[in-house]
């Protein structure tokens, strides 16, 4: 049997996430990395109501893309050196794990899975190793594994935290800073397999974001010695302190091309912080201009829309429907029909608590599309496991959505105990059935939800299956 419910009611139902009404920033970027051929920085921002995501730019500051687009925070990225895998930490299934995903954003996968957090990947130079930083032993401490994340070993034991662990070179050391809680945290340096670890500052400075220079022969890192954040270098030995030119005052994450001749830089502070992409003179400043991409823009308009009807604000959704806004269901064929925000599935979601998960949220051209996975008491009551749904949307050159297509995932029959269900209410409530589906078909109108609820609660008791806890 086809699921009507599921595709009428994409429409409708409540989100389970909350979304920013906020479309063109201020941006907040926390961190970056070069690409290893220096064509490149990945990067992650957001916005004060936005989540972290990826970004991916030219070192000309050109050609600015989104790499990740979800409900969750995405950032801390690190490149393999063949530059086609771009690793990073995300919370995207309930906890803090180390993804990988492809340099152009697809195939994320995920390579840990602790209760714990897991934090801060970076590839090591020959791209089969991992460090990254994680608190599934109590405290957050160096940790290393394959790529594919196997072989994991615990490189520190401290009763302080480490993060931001990075790779020298020759893959023969680490650099990272160490946290004792006083605002005073130092950069050390350890063997690759965590001995000999080195304080290597040891100032009354917070010294935090350390990474290795071309050729392995300096560190720059981010320090405050007067009070002001600012990037500064300094020799693996601890000797040859010195400020690094940025151009700005306050620059509080910095890192060089991986021949050296650029540096980017990030200025400012929350909300609102921006890269810029200098000569290594500090010459020739160019910023990253990130507020008001289309792709953005558009983004943003389905989003807030999405909102607007989970909170039922109708109006606020309303206004940004084009007048002719149609819907589509399988395929984009043929006119459509007008799409009505109200009507008998409202109910029917309400009274079945419809929830939806939004993900992999993509923007490219004027169409905006996501993938719905969706839940209720009616799937509930009949063991029913929908499949995933995608949904796209079309904006017009108002940036109003102009049309939405509702398109199954699904290969094959659906898996749910509806025939069983049919089956016995044929034979002990048959005016019932023919009520609750006529034609065949599921139909929201009147009291249906709340007749569907109390047989399918029935037909569970008499077939001798267990309970489901309903929503209220």
């Amino acid at each position: 049997m086809k699921k009507p419910t599921l595709f009428a009611s994409v429409v409708l139902l409540t989100i389970s996430w909350k979304v920013s009404t906020a479309r063109n920033g201020p941006f907040f970027c926390q961190e970056l990395s070069w690409s290893p051929d220096g064509k490149r920085i990945a990067f992650s921002a957001r916005t004060e109501k936005e989540p972290f995501e990826i970004y991916v730019v030219n070192a000309d500051g050109s050609g600015l893309k989104q790499l990740t687009n979800d409900s969750s925070e995405d950032y801390w990225t690190s490149w393999s050196p063949d530059g086609k895998k771009i690793a990073f930490n995300s919370n995207r299934d309930g906890n803090y794990e180390i993804y990988i995903m492809d340099a152009d954003g697809s195939n994320p996968t995920r390579l840990t899975n602790h209760a714990e957090k897991d934090i801060g990947p970076s590839f090591s130079p020959d791209g089969k190793k991992i460090a990254f930083t994680s608190v599934r032993d109590g405290n957050y401490e160096l940790y290393v594994m394959n790529v594919n994340g196997t072989g994991l070993k615990r490189l520190t034991n401290t009763p302080h935290k480490e993060y931001n662990p990075i790779w020298s070179p020759d893959g023969k050391r680490l650099v990272y800073y160490y946290e004792k809680g006083d605002r005073k945290d130092q950069i050390y340096i350890c063997n690759a397999d965590g001995s000999n670890p080195r304080n290597i500052t040891n100032n009354e400075a917070n010294n935090i974001f350390p990474a290795w220079m071309a050729g392995g022969k300096e560190i720059i890192f981010t320090s405050n010695p007067n009070r002001v954040e600012g990037i500064y270098s300094i020799k693996p030995d601890g000797s040859g302190l010195k400020s690094v030119k940025t151009g700005e005052r306050r620059a509080f994450f910095a890192r060089y091309s991986p021949d050296g001749s650029k540096l980017a830089v990030i200025t400012g502070g929350w909300p609102s912080s921006n890269i810029t992409i200098i000569n290594a003179d500090g010459s020739n400043p160019i910023p990253v201009q990130l507020a008001g991409t289309d792709e953005y823009k558009q983004l943003m308009v389905v989003r807030e829309f999405a909102q607007a009807r989970a909170g039922g604000d109708n109006i606020r959704a309303l206004s940004y429907l084009a007048d002719t806004c149609r819907i589509w269901f399988e395929k984009k064929e043929g006119p459509g029909r007008p799409w009505k925000m109200d009507g008998p599935w409202a109910h029917w979601d309400e009274f079945f608590h419809s929830k939806q998960t939004y993900r992999d949220w993509k923007s490219e051209g004027n169409a905006v599309s996501a993938i719905i996975d969706e839940t209720n008491d009616y799937y509930r009551l009949l063991d029913w496991e929908p499949a995933p749904v995608l949904l796209t949307w079309w904006l017009d050159g108002n940036d109003k959505i102009a049309g939405y297509l509702v398109k199954g995932l699904e290969e094959g029959p659906a898996k749910n105990r509806m025939e069983e269900f049919k089956e016995w209410a044929q034979k002990n409530h048959p005016e019932e059935l023919a009520y609750l589906l006529p034609e065949g078909k599921i139909n929201p109108d009147g009291d249906r939800p709340e007749r569907w609820r109390k047989i399918l609660v029935e037909w569970r008791k008499a077939a001798g299956l267990k309970p489901v806890l309903l929503s209220d």
